[in-house]
Formats: structure tokens, sequence, C-alpha cells
């Protein structure tokens, strides 16, 4: 996992809120424009799309139908 990391690949966790950012941080967060998503938003997402390539399937046009959040 180390090298993901140094090489900008890794997927981690995000902060979904504006209030749990660090203090005087000009970061953005997950859920700035209003979706509720959860914190392991691109992890689920990838996970997903992950197992359509996997499946040799095309994934539906809307995440929606396959990924709750």
């Amino acid at each position: 996992m180390f090298d993901e990391a140094d090489e900008a690949t890794a997927i981690f966790p995000a902060e979904t809120r504006l209030d749990r950012l660090p203090a005087g941080a000009k970061m953005v967060f997950l859920n700035q424009d209003g979706c509720g998503l959860p914190d392991d938003w691109y992890l689920r997402v990838t996970g997903s799309a992950a197992g359509f390539l996997h499946r040799s399937q095309v994934p539906p046009r809307e995440l929606d139908a396959v990924i709750r959040p």
C-alpha cells in the first residue's frame, strides 16, 4: 500500500463536513456540493467498477443503480 500512496494512486476515505476539517484549512470536502455521500464513497465506486471489469460487464449509466450512499 505504501507504493500506491507514494505514486498518488491510493484512495483514502474523504472528510464529508466542513466543520471536521482542520481549523484554517482551505480544502474541499466531499459533501460541499450538497450531496450526502459517505466518507468511503470513492472506495465504493472503485470497488463496484472493479467488479464490473472482473465480470466483463458494462456498468449502468447511473451509479445509483448499483451503489447506495
